[in-house]
């Protein structure tokens, strides 16, 4: 039986409807709806592009983004881009338009691989959050483009802040702890395993798309904490920021 502890956001039912709107599309693993701790923050929706509508959207929606749905619904993809922070915004549209590339050879709706991006959003509140945004493509219509996306927000606490937009954040970091320094030092593939991990992919995942053992991206994640300066992940995503998007 499912336990709704485990999720902040829907109620049973809520789950019950969202899987069964999906589970013919793709195979989504189960661990992609719980939670990982007791605190954690989260709302999911089912998106058309093709019809530009949600076809399902969880009760914490509102709570969470600071919006109405309708507002969502009505503003579609501009809504949400525009409420995303500037200096994130280019790494945002370089994986959307990413995303949004006709279906090829390598989709997988038995196995189907998310794309997850870490960035700072405006609530409707006012107030400046940093989410993880995981999204699956879970199917195409007759030209091969995509047609249904599912979605899911979770708030990283630790980085609620206020954005002050005269300053470019990264850059402000890096000076203050020097990590700059050691940009020039990374080899071709500690810079894609640092831009991976930038994006939000575990280390099992970087392994994956990049063909090596998962021992190897946990070498490569040590080599550059020491390389930049860094002293955990998100110091290391403050880099990425600054080398790859600012």
């Amino acid at each position: 039986m499912f336990l709704t502890t485990k999720i902040y956001s829907m109620t049973e039912n809520e789950y019950k409807e969202l899987k069964n709107l999906i589970w013919i599309e793709c195979n989504i693993p189960e661990v992609f709806f719980q939670k990982s701790t007791e605190d954690e923050k989260c709302c999911f929706f089912l998106y058309s592009t093709g019809n530009c509508r949600f076809l399902f959207i969880d009760s914490f929606y509102e709570m969470f983004t600071g919006y109405l749905p309708k507002e969502h619904q009505k503003g579609g993809l501009d809504f949400w881009f525009s409420r995303v922070h500037p200096d994130d915004k280019r790494m945002l549209a370089d994986r959307i338009l990413e995303s949004m590339k006709p279906k090829d050879s390598s989709f997988n709706k038995e196995q189907p691989s998310p794309w997850i991006l870490n960035y700072r959003f405006k609530k409707g509140t006012g107030e400046w959050i940093w989410v993880q945004h995981t999204v699956y493509n879970l199917s195409f219509d007759s030209e091969d483009k995509v047609d249904k996306v599912l979605h899911k927000l979770k708030l990283l606490d630790l980085f609620i802040t206020t954005v002050d937009l005269t300053k470019k954040v990264y850059e402000v970091s890096l000076n203050e702890s020097d990590n700059s320094s050691g940009v020039s030092r990374l080899t071709k593939k500690e810079i894609q395993v640092l831009k991976f991990v930038a994006e939000g992919f575990s280390s099992k995942m970087i392994a994956d798309k990049l063909s090596i053992s998962i021992n190897t991206v946990e070498s490569h994640r040590r080599h550059l904490l020491e390389k930049l300066n860094a002293k955990n992940s998100m110091e290391l995503i403050k880099c990425a920021f600054k080398l790859f998007w600012n």
